[in-house]
Formats: C-alpha cells, structure tokens, sequence
C-alpha cells in the first residue's frame, strides 16, 4: 500500500503544489486588506476609471498617460471598477457620476478620497490574484527549466515574502513590474543547461518584458540583463546569439507599443510621452527620501544595498551567501546566473538616477530570490523544516502590516527604521479608524496623509498645517467637553 501510495503521489505533486502555493500566497497578500490605504492608491483609481471610459470610448488618446506609464495598473483597476459596479450598480454609479466631475486631485479634497475607496478593493484583490497567480506560475516554469527543488523554493521564497507581499496587495506598479521581471527571466532559462532558449520562449520574455516597461518604465532595465545573459549562452555561435538578442529586442519594443492605447491614435505623440516617462524619475516625480536618519533628495549609491540588507529574507541572504561562495569557487548553478545579471544591471541603472524610493529595489529582491533557490538547492540536504520556519517567521512578525518588514536577523524594523524608510503611510489610517471610534460623526480630524486617513474617517479630513495644529493643540489641553466640530491631530 505505502508503495503505491508513493508511485501515485508524484505524479499530483505538481499540480498539489502549484495550488498550494497559489493559496499561500493569496494568504500573505490578502491578510493586509482594507486596513490602510497608501498615498498613491486613490490617484491609481481615479486614472483607472479615466482609463475604462477611454477604452469604452475607444477613445485611445484620452488614455492617461502618466510618467510611469501605468497600463497594466489602469487595466486592473479599471476591472476591478467594473466589476464592482457589477456587484454593487446603484452605489458604483453614484460614485462614478461624482468622480467623473473631478478635474484633477488635490490633496485636500477628502470627499473624493471617499468616493475612490469605494472602487480600491477590487483593484487591490486583482493585483493579488495575479501577482500570486504568477508565483504558481514560476513554479510551473521552473520545473522544467530549474529543476523540482529550486522551483518549488523558489516560489515559497517568493509567496512568504513580506516586501514582495505587501506590495503585492496594493493598486500600484512595483509588484506589478516585479512581477513581469521574474517571469521573463523564466521564459528566457534555457530547458536544458547546454541549450539555448527557445522561439516561443523568447517571444513570452518579450511580452512579459513589455507588460513589465507598460506597468512602470523602470521595468525595461530588466533587459538588458537578459540581453547578457543570452549573450553569455554556451555551445552556440555567436551569430545566433546577436540573432536571439536582437529578435527579443524587436519582438519587446513591437509588443510594447502594441499595448500602449495612446500609440494606436497618434504615435508620434505617444512616443513623445513615452520618452517623456522615461524622464518622469529626474523631474516632477523628485522627491525627498529619509536615508541614515535624514531626508534628502538623493541618498547615494549606498540607498539600495542598504534597503535589499534589511527587506530580503534570513533565508534569502543566507542563499546569496552560498551563491557567493559557489560563485568564487566557480560553482555557481548556470541558471543561477539568469537572475543575477538582470538583477545586478537592474540595480546599478537605479542607482544611477537621482529618484529612489526602496520600493523600486522590489525586481532586483525577486530575481535574487532566484539566486538564493538555486543555491540553496545545491547546498541543502537536511533542515529543510527550519528554512521553511525561517521563512515563516519574517511574515508571521508583520502579517498586517507587511511594509514595516526588516530581517529580525538585523534587529528587525526598530533598527532598519533608523536607516530606511519603512512601511507607506499605514498610521495615519489606523489612527483614522480609531479617532471614528472615539469621536462624533461632525468632527474634524488633521491629518499630514489625507489620502490614508480620509476613507477611514466619517467626519471632515483637513491637510495639516501649522495654524491648524495649534488650534488642535488649545482644544486638546483644555479640560472640558469637546464642541461640535471638534478638531484632532494624527499624529501617529
């Protein structure tokens, strides 16, 4: 019976584990939801519903074009609306009537927070649903072009990250690119050591490595990587290898421009914007970012190195330290190097630009996950349940609030706070929720994050400024029963 018991399980565990590891990773990714919302959240739902009129329209000029571009971000969020709107038809249409009134965002206007937090959920749960989705995926993909183990801790390395997961349950673009990045590393891995990538698996890197640049322009940095890693192949003529490079490159920027809407109305004004996004990280997009304990406009070359230390995994550090050992006694696994390269010339690009935010780090922190599963493939023989515990751990220590993760390894997000930035605006929600809980429905609450703070608070969001704060200030002090319209500081 064990015998049969053991010739049948094989066979389902592909399919056991790939539906696992989706679960396991919805898990990570949805235990976060609806406790905050992040300051660029509802800006991404109000281009997201500009963005289904346009296509309901047809009308592909009138896409958003933002600095990012954003494509993949507005689809999402666009059916996440629809289908809202299908669950939901009288409320959905109450709030779209008010936001398609809206000429542009300001900070200030806390009412039309409201309105975008009614559509934000749907728009969050796709980006988890794909996001995880991708991570079965890289298993599926990895077993043919890895092999069984480095796949399968791969995708748990990947599914119990918290940085990762965090990011991945927000309606933005870093999950999104990272995610795009990983899977077109994967098409590009050769399914035998000696062999070279197929055609078709050439032309799905080339789709991923266009819906990566769609999501945010920073995503096209992957490619040349994989450009290098091609042409690094071993036992092929190097006229095939220039072939491959340059068929991937054609293939990549004629899907990129394929899937940009605005490019089917008027190219030359779509270029024109594109070329413009890809400046977007050195001007309007600048801004202060706190480094070493201060806030300064460009941290250094030392930013990412610092914020990869503290957000990458006990058991993701220990593998690139295997991985470096391998590498100086020249054993390094050869898919090994599939991810490294794009993840190193990844990292140097962003280094390079002025504007960085830690959260840019997120495609170079899952191609190195890459790198430490097949390391730690070569190296592990037993204690396999204590690497998974390792793994555990660092999510289970901020489940809810997966953005304030920092290895406890290295004191944890106490000491990374005094180095990185950490988690994205999370307190002021939660101090919102709790100020509902406690005050009357008329009040007034000051908030520096009118966009977090707003959706969960029923009275009057105002920005914070000083003459506020000081009026906030004599009315706490004073010992007597707060009047109507009451004002409170968040200060969290």
């Amino acid at each position: 019976m064990k015998r049969s018991a053991r010739r049948l399980w094989p066979a389902q565990t592909p399919w056991t584990l790939g539906a696992a590891l989706l679960l396991v990773a919805l898990l990570v990714r949805l235990t976060p939801l609806n406790r905050y919302v992040t300051p660029d959240e509802p800006i991404w739902v109000l281009r997201s519903v500009r963005f289904g009129d346009a296509i309901a329209a047809r009308d592909w000029a009138a896409i958003p074009q933002t600095g990012h571009p954003g494509v993949t971000t507005m689809a999402l969020g666009a059916l996440g609306i629809r289908l809202t709107t299908l669950a939901r038809p009288a409320a959905a249409a109450g709030h779209l009537a008010w936001l398609r009134n809206v000429a542009w965002l300001a900070p200030e206007n806390a009412t039309a927070f409201d309105h975008l937090a009614f559509f934000l959920p749907a728009g969050r749960a796709l980006v988890t649903l794909l996001t995880a989705s991708a991570i079965a995926l890289s298993y599926v993909l990895g077993r043919t072009r890895l092999d069984e183990r480095a796949a399968r801790w791969l995708a748990l390395l990947l599914a119990l990250d918290p940085f990762f997961g965090g990011l991945a349950g927000l309606l933005h673009t870093d999950a999104l690119q990272a995610t795009f990045a990983l899977l077109a590393v994967l098409f590009a891995l050769p399914k035998r050591p000696a062999a070279a990538p197929s055609w078709p698996s050439l032309a799905g890197t080339a789709l991923c490595l266009a819906l990566a640049g769609l999501t945010k322009t920073l995503g096209l940095l992957i490619a040349p990587g994989v450009a290098l890693a091609l042409l690094l192949l071993p036992h092929e003529p190097l006229y095939r290898r220039i072939a491959r490079v340059t068929a991937l490159t054609l293939t990549t920027a004629a899907l990129y421009l394929a899937l940009y809407p605005p490019f089917w109305a008027h190219p030359r004004d779509a270029l024109a914007a594109l070329v413009a996004a890809a400046r977007y990280h050195e001007g309007i997009g600048l801004r202060d970012v706190f480094f070493a304990g201060q806030m300064t406009t460009d941290p250094g070359p030392l930013f990412y190195p610092a914020v990869l230390l503290f957000r990458l995994t006990p058991p993701v550090l220990a593998g690139l330290v295997l991985a470096t050992r391998d590498g100086i006694q020249r054993k390094l696994r050869a898919d090994a190097r599939w991810f490294l390269l794009p993840a190193l010339l990844y990292l140097v690009a962003v280094t390079a630009a002025t504007k960085k935010f830690d959260r840019y780090a997120l495609s170079a922190a899952v191609l190195l996950a890459g790198v430490a599963a097949s390391a730690w493939t070569r190296h592990l023989r037993r204690w396999k349940w204590a690497l998974l515990a390792a793994l555990l751990l660092p999510w289970a220590l901020v489940a809810p609030l997966p953005l304030y993760y920092a290895d406890p390894l290295l004191g944890g997000p106490w000491m990374a706070r005094r180095v990185v930035p950490l988690g994205w605006g999370e307190g002021y929600s939660i101090a919102a929720a709790q100020a509902a809980r406690q005050l009357p429905t008329d009040a007034r609450l000051l908030s520096a994050d009118v966009p977090g703070a707003a959706p969960y608070f029923p009275g009057t969001t105002w920005p914070w400024n000083e003459e506020r704060a000081a009026c906030a200030a004599a009315l706490i002090t004073e010992n007597t029963p707060p009047p109507l319209g009451y004002t409170v500081a968040v200060t969290p």
